[in-house]
């Protein structure tokens, strides 16, 4: 099974849909459950893309949940505030793969990101990180069982589809865990299929833009500019090229139909689209 990503937000599925929208968040599927709405990205969205839409819905509902695995790992990470916390389960080098599958970082990432990866699995056994995790998972999901989610951060070396439907009924998600299992037998594929593709700009423009930026900051340093009035030649470039690069990011949701960026699906009822 390819790496599957799903986040879920308390918000009901009509007002996520209306507000993502607005902002320009997605593409994404939404599929209404009783506990609110789960979000299923494209199968061609990298992680760094979906990553703003439990942003944007922590910052609309107070909280949401970010879930992504595959045969062999999986990734739960709660979002309370501006940084979500996770846990990760399954074998070192299993997430290590699931996040190179998800991430598709360059060569320079996939190097860091394992660095980092494999460094952080050794608090996994520890028991005052997961006392962490335990804390801030309740903190966001005050529904959740205490118990039944210290017994599945405790069970981190099982990964895979078990340990995320695992996680979402101790998070009292069961009908989120439903979701899941379906999205994870391909049930969604054909309308996540049939979403628009991510825009994302080519790694190349982000050398160029680093290399002009360090190419201002130097000039403005051997110009003799003082600090306040270098800042001033750099920061303008700064926020133009922010400013472009979440205008290329929101342009597939804000320039399509509500219905064709952000489709609301069947997906627990076993439908297929039609034509």
């Amino acid at each position: 099974m390819s790496a599957r990503t799903l986040i879920w937000t308390p918000m009901p599925t009509a007002e996520v849909q209306r507000r993502l929208h607005e902002v320009g968040v997605g593409p994404s599927a939404l599929v209404p459950v009783p506990t609110g709405t789960v979000l299923l990205p494209p199968p061609s969205s990298a992680l760094r893309q979906n990553l703003v839409i439990p942003d944007t819905a922590r910052k609309l509902a107070g909280a949401s949940l970010l879930v992504y695995w595959n045969d062999d790992a999986a990734v739960v990470v709660a979002f309370g505030s501006a940084f979500g916390r996770g846990w990760s389960f399954g074998a070192s080098d299993a997430v290590v793969r699931l996040n190179a599958e998800v991430k598709r970082p360059g060569a320079v990432g996939r190097v860091f990101d394992r660095l980092v990866t494999v460094y952080t699995q050794r608090w996994r056994a520890q028991e005052k990180h997961r006392q962490a995790a335990l804390a801030h998972l309740v903190k966001v999901l005050p529904q959740a069982d205490e118990e039944q989610v210290a017994q599945r951060l405790a069970d981190w070396e099982t990964g895979g589809p078990r340990a995320v439907t695992g996680m979402l009924e101790a998070l009292a998600l069961p009908d989120v865990a439903k979701v899941a299992d379906l999205a994870g037998e391909g049930r969604a594929d054909l309308w996540l299929h049939q979403l628009p593709a991510p825009r994302a700009l080519p790694r190349w423009y982000r050398w160029v833009f680093a290399v002009v930026l360090v190419g201002s900051a130097i000039a403005a340093v051997q110009a003799g500019l003082p600090g306040p009035l270098a800042a001033v030649v750099v920061l303008p470039l700064t926020i133009a090229w922010v400013t472009y690069v979440v205008r290329v990011a929101r342009q597939p949701v804000k320039g399509k139909p509500i219905n064709t960026a952000l489709p609301v699906i069947p997906v627990t009822q076993g439908s297929a689209p039609t034509e």
